[in-house]
This record gives structure tokens, C-alpha cells and sequence, in this order.
């Protein structure tokens, strides 16, 4: 007789991780699969989040790289520094949140199996057979389960993509450095973006503190398939340009990852189907602006707990209101977010990336956090005058 669960989560990123943790304070009986080895294996990530994160899902400060109070934004020729006194957010340890979710859903019941990939499901009345394929020895495994969870992010291997759907991709390379005091004191407190020509065309890229002395630093490129910018330089160019100017005392490269995440134009995922659901960068929660998607995965997987526990004790009979609850925490916020997306990194005329960061100087520092993480655009109304009225004394000024 094959192993039976309530629910088979398939990926333990922060959504899958997540929603094992909730569905196993249910008393439900979770399976959770992850085809890495280990952790350590996939720990890209910044993992930047305002401080009510802590609170919104529970999480001990333990878990915490570092804390920011100043957000830095810099193109090849200017810059734009938000800062406060009081912490303003946190940059999460991703590889110990991770193993944080997964060890309490292992403490109350969960089921942990690492190193399996999904292979396929098949649905029988109200069970479904999942088989999985350990990927040391080859060999294939089934399980029986009422609910099936794809929060495999961006591959979406068990609810796969509409068959048309737009998409935008963006691949990134990120290093864990440890670097000099004098170099850590530089950027401690402070998560840094980085844009235009110089630093990164068609993207961005990024220093973010860790535990001293460490640091994320990385680069990462929108629109892979395009090449709005001609003639870009690889990934490794801009990486070491990053170390070059801002490391020149040396450092030490302790962990290096690379990724590539595939978001859907206008979220036109494909969010459930029968008993299966599919929760985080499955479903394009991640942020296209700065690509933020650590709080919003976990948000979907909280949501879509709520909604399997309802199926599994027979008040629901499918998952047509977990879509409806998603389109209302998106909604047209992800809409606009799309919009500056492109209008950020589509650029191929420095002096209006110039213009972008200048027109953020306006900004105070809670208007750029709701900005940033809240995704309240209402300073966008500043941030639209500014920028024209930059433009327009630049192009004065070039006349002139």
C-alpha cells in the first residue's frame, strides 16, 4: 500500500516551507519534497524585507543577517541615499530561514525527503499518485495524496504554464564575500542598488550586509532572451567591476550562485487545477520591480494553506477562492509594477537612468519604503514629475 498524506508539497523554498509549516500545525499529514541535496546548494537569494515581516509570519530574530536602516540607489552618475535612525527593515539568512520552516513542520508531524525530483502525478476520484525519482540512486517512488502543492518556483514542474503566456525572465549571479572591517563599515546597515550603463545595462546590481563580515553581492539582467542594450559584457565582468571599485583591499568569495527566475506577464499563472495548487514563484508572486519575492511566496503559501485545509475537511470543493484572494493582494499593484519594470531596465540611454535615480532624491525615506516593499504608489506621482522635469533641464542644459 502506498504512503498516504494529506498533502504533498513539492519544493522547499520559503512558499513550500511555509505552507508545510502551517498545514502541519493543522494536524495535517504533509510530505514535503525538495530535489537539492541540501540547502546549501540553492542559497541565492538577498532576502531583504520590511521588519513586520517578523511579526507577519512568526519568525525569531535568529534568523536575521543583518538589519538595514538606509536604502542606496546609484547609476554611473548619480545617487540617492534614504536613511533613518530605527532599522527600517531586515536581510534574512535565507539558507536559516529555510531550515527554520522546515524544522518546525518537522516538529509538528511533517514528513522531510531531500533529494527527489517529481516525475508525475495522476488523479484517481479524490486521490492523487505522485511519483517522485531519487536522484542518487534513479530509482522511482510513489505516494498517495488528497492535495498536491507546486511551489517549485520558477520551474513550475507539476502545474505547468498556460500554453502561450508571456513571460519575463531575469538571471542573476550573486556572491557571499567576506571582506575587510573597513569595507563591511562602508555598506553595513545599507542595502544598495545599482543601475545604468556602467553598472549593469538592462538590469541591476546590488550589495546587501550580511553578518559582519559578510556580504551579497550580485548582478542580475532582465529580459534574457533580449538584447535591448547591444554589445553587454558577461555577468562576471560586472561582478568583478563591484569588487574592483568597492573591494580593492581584497575579499574572500565564500559561496557563489546563480539563477534564473521566470515571471508571467500580468501573474496569467496557472493557479490550480482539481486538487492541485501551485504557491510562490509558481504563481509569480515575486516583485518585478526589484525582484522581491521571499514575503509574498510565504504570503501565497498562508493563503493557500487556509484554502487546502478547508478542501481536505470537506468546507471547500476546489481552490477557486485561493485564486480570487491572490488576484486581490496583486491585483493592479503588480500591473504597475510591470510597467516599471520596463521602463527601469529597458533603458538604453544613460542620462534617462541618470534621471530615474535623481527623481528618487525627492522621495523621503517612508515614501521609498512604501514604494519599495509596500508597493503604494501614490509617490509614483512625484516620482513621474521629477523625472520629467529632470529630463527636460538636462535636455535645457545640452541645448544650452
Amino acid at each position: 500500500m502506498l504512503p498516504l498524506y494529506d498533502a504533498v508539497i513539492v519544493g522547499a523554498g520559503p512558499a513550500g516551507g511555509e505552507c508545510a509549516r502551517r498545514l502541519s500545525y493543522a494536524k495535517k499529514r504533509v510530505l514535503l519534497v525538495e530535489k537539492a541535496s541540501d540547502l546549501s546548494s540553492n542559497n541565492y537569494s538577498t532576502a531583504g524585507a520590511p521588519l513586520e515581516t517578523l511579526k507577519q509570519f512568526a519568525l525569531p530574530a535568529t534568523l536575521i543577517g543583518s538589519y538595514f536602516r538606509k536604502i542606496g540607489l546609484f547609476s554611473t552618475e548619480e545617487s540617492s541615499l534614504f536613511e533613518e535612525k530605527r532599522p527600517l527593515g531586515v536581510v534574512f539568512d535565507f539558507k536559516r530561514l529555510r531550515q527554520f520552516l522546515i524544522e518546525e513542520a518537522e516538529a509538528h508531524g511533517a514528513k522531510v525527503h531531500f533529494g527527489f525530483s517529481y516525475v508525475s502525478s495522476r488523479q484517481e476520484d479524490e486521490q492523487l499518485f505522485v511519483t517522485f525519482r531519487d536522484r542518487k540512486t534513479g530509482e522511482e517512488q510513489s505516494v498517495s495524496t488528497s492535495v498536491l502543492v507546486d511551489a517549485t518556483g520558477s520551474e513550475r514542474a507539476v502545474l505547468k504554464s498556460k500554453q502561450g503566456a508571456k513571460t519575463v525572465q531575469a538571471t542573476g549571479l550573486e556572491c557571499l564575500v567576506e571582506v575587510k572591517e573597513r569595507d563591511f563599515a562602508r555598506w553595513e546597515e545599507q542595502i544598495s542598488f545599482f543601475l545604468g550603463q556602467k553598472w549593469m545595462p538592462q538590469g541591476y546590481s546590488w550589495i546587501f550586509p550580511m553578518e559582519r563580515p559578510l556580504l551579497k553581492v550580485g548582478v542580475g539582467r532582465y529580459f534574457k532572451n533580449e538584447k535591448i542594450v547591444p554589445h553587454m559584457q558577461s555577468f562576471t565582468f560586472y561582478l568583478d567591476l563591484l569588487f574592483s571599485t568597492f573591494f580593492p583591499g581584497g575579499f574572500k568569495v565564500v559561496e557563489k550562485h546563480g539563477k534564473t527566475l521566470t515571471y508571467t506577464l500580468g501573474q496569467e499563472d496557472r493557479r490550480h487545477q482539481g486538487r492541485i495548487v501551485a504557491i510562490g514563484d509558481a504563481v509569480s508572486t515575486i516583485n518585478p520591480i526589484a525582484l522581491e519575492g521571499i514575503r509574498h511566496a510565504m504570503t501565497s503559501a498562508s493563503m493557500a494553506s487556509s484554502h487546502i485545509v478547508e478542501v481536505l475537511d470537506g468546507e471547500r470543493d476546489d481552490f477557486s477562492d485561493y485564486e480570487q484572494e491572490l488576484k486581490v493582494y496583486f491585483g493592479w499593484k503588480w500591473r504597475f509594477a510591470e510597467a516599471f519594470m520596463h521602463v527601469v531596465y529597458g533603458q538604453t540611454v544613460d542620462k534617462k537612468t541618470d534621471a530615474i535615480v535623481r527623481a528618487f532624491q525627492a522621495f523621503t525615506v517612508d515614501e521609498m519604503m512604501a514604494f519599495a516593499f509596500h508597493y503604494r504608489f501614490r509617490p509614483a506621482l512625484k516620482f513621474c514629475w521629477n523625472y520629467v522635469r529632470t529630463l527636460f533641464k538636462s535636455c535645457w542644459e545640452e541645448r544650452g
